[in-house]
């Protein structure tokens, strides 16, 4: 596969980007905090569910884009280096935290080996 091989797209290059995945301006700042999942060993046909609080630190009113990734590096085949699996846009005023809940569902983790 071109892609895989040329390590084209961000699932599968391996160098360092100018710009990383996810990367953007703002007029404000966040952090994250308390991550919480219902799992502590997933099993192949598990749902895992991810909880994480989000607070706006900074002056301005914004959006942020929560996202969560995996990675595979126990893959019994080639599998991308990284795969966006849930986002969630949310708006969190000035100084307040809100909690956002993902989902992991079982597709995503799901190799197909051509």
């Amino acid at each position: 596969d071109f892609y895989a091989d040329g390590g084209i797209t961000y699932r599968y290059f391996n160098g360092e980007p100018e710009y990383p995945f996810g990367y953007g301006l703002s007029y404000t700042n966040f952090t994250y905090s308390n991550l919480i999942t219902n799992v502590t060993v997933a099993n192949a046909c598990d749902v895992i569910g991810l909880s994480v609080d989000v607070t706006n630190i900074g002056d301005f009113d914004s959006d942020e884009v929560v996202q969560v990734y995996i990675t595979q590096p126990s893959a019994s085949v080639p599998v991308p280096n990284i795969r966006l699996v849930d986002f969630e846009r949310v708006h969190v005023p000035s100084k307040d935290t809100l909690t956002v809940n993902l989902t992991i569902t079982p597709d995503y983790r799901t190799v197909v080996h051509e």
